[in-house]
């Protein structure tokens, strides 16, 4: 189906709502409700580990799902289940309760991954606007990052009113989107015809000019960034700083988000030597974590670790989107998020076992961090090898 410029509109409207994080809003709620419930931190992470499993089981059959099928269908099933893994969440007890709503969450997320991305892209390349393509994304994340700014402080307020009722405006924010999605126009493109051996055809097509970005993507997103993420409650709960400000701090966090996806907003093709710089950023502020820190200095350490999260997103989607054709585009991305979720699980499952204390986690994360820092130069001299498997 031939795009037209009123449907070009349509799509850039519901890909920026769909940017805007509302679930940001809910993160001091989902925080308070497991403490509520006796949840140590090794059984928090441990729930988002399983949260990974279960994005590891889902992730890729969804991309293949995307590249065979309508992609607006799956993004309105995908948004559908999340937006009742948040009304979930809402009456939820208990761990295993609390493991339902990520089950939910975890469908939602891993049919939206790589298929979001991937209609912008292929709707803006079948009328030869690639470039455009890039733009939406890069402003799609400072969409993201600019809501979440909003919300962590709307919600951090709204809680204290009642603890659930961020929860209950998510769900209906996302119900609203699935409906937006269901009035979205696909391009023609290539889809897939089977789905035997994916993942080799996947893999023989993919080619990936910085394996450095790539790898540093897989290790800091769902090792480090993911989890130090979860610290920040406890750490300000550390130094007796009151729930009614955990919002106001989550969206100063945000907002350093934003300004550096900003800057991937106005260069779409910076210079390896800023996104190493921006990851050496947040490599030092995953080690501050280890200390006990004043409020200032935690603030500091904060600070360095969104560099982090806004230049991972630049990474994953535009530099792959960029590198892969449209009929494994989805399937390429859920790929590389398979691989995070692995990772993301086995360490979880690691702090679990051992039942490590905020210290102890930290202290594993900035080991890590080390060795991505003698990773880094190593891997980037060969940042324009092309991987082709036959």
């Amino acid at each position: 189906m031939d795009l037209q410029i009123k449907d070009l509109k349509k799509l850039n409207y519901t890909y920026y709502f769909s940017r805007f994080n509302w679930l940001a809003g809910c993160i001091p709620s989902v925080f308070l409700i497991w403490q509520r419930d006796g949840l140590e931190f090794s059984k928090i992470i441990y729930l988002q580990g399983l949260f990974g499993l279960m994005i590891i089981i889902l992730e890729f059959p969804s991309g293949i799902l995307a590249d065979r099928f309508s992609r607006k269908s799956i993004l309105f099933f995908a948004t559908v289940n999340i937006a009742l893994g948040s009304l979930t969440y809402s009456f939820a007890h208990g761990f295993n309760q609390f493991l339902f709503a990520e089950f939910l969450f975890a469908i939602g997320f891993a049919f939206t991954s790589g298929s979001d991305t991937a209609l912008v892209w292929d709707s803006y390349v079948s009328v030869g606007k690639e470039n455009n393509a890039k733009h939406i994304l890069a402003k799609g994340n400072s969409f993201m990052a600019g809501s979440a700014i909003l919300l962590t402080i709307l919600g951090g307020i709204l809680m204290n009113f009642v603890l659930t009722l961020p929860l209950l405006i998510t769900s209906g924010m996302y119900l609203t989107l699935a409906f937006m999605y269901l009035t979205v126009k696909e391009p023609e493109r290539v889809k897939q015809k089977e789905t035997k051996l994916i993942w080799i055809h996947t893999l023989s097509k993919l080619k990936l000019p910085y394996i450095w970005a790539i790898i540093c993507f897989v290790m800091i997103n769902n090792i480090v960034l993911r989890i130090v993420f979860w610290g920040y409650i406890p750490k300000l709960q550390s130094i007796n700083v009151d729930q009614i400000w955990f919002g106001f701090v989550l969206a100063g966090a945000n907002f350093i988000m934003l300004i550096v996806s900003l800057y991937y907003q106005k260069n779409t093709d910076p210079s390896n030597k800023i996104i190493s710089l921006f990851l050496m950023l947040t490599g030092i502020g995953v080690i501050l974590f280890v200390f006990e820190l004043n409020l200032m200095i935690l603030l500091l350490a904060i600070m360095f670790h969104q560099c982090g999260r806004a230049t991972i997103r630049y990474l994953s989607m535009v530099k792959i989107n960029e590198n892969v054709s449209s009929d494994i585009r989805a399937s390429a991305i859920s790929m590389i998020m398979s691989v995070n979720s692995i990772l993301y699980w086995l360490v979880a499952t690691l702090i679990n076992h051992f039942d490590l204390e905020l210290k102890d986690v930290m202290i594993l994360q900035s080991g890590i961090v080390i060795l991505i820092f003698i990773l880094i130069p190593i891997l980037g001299k060969n940042k324009f090898q092309e991987v082709s498997i036959d």
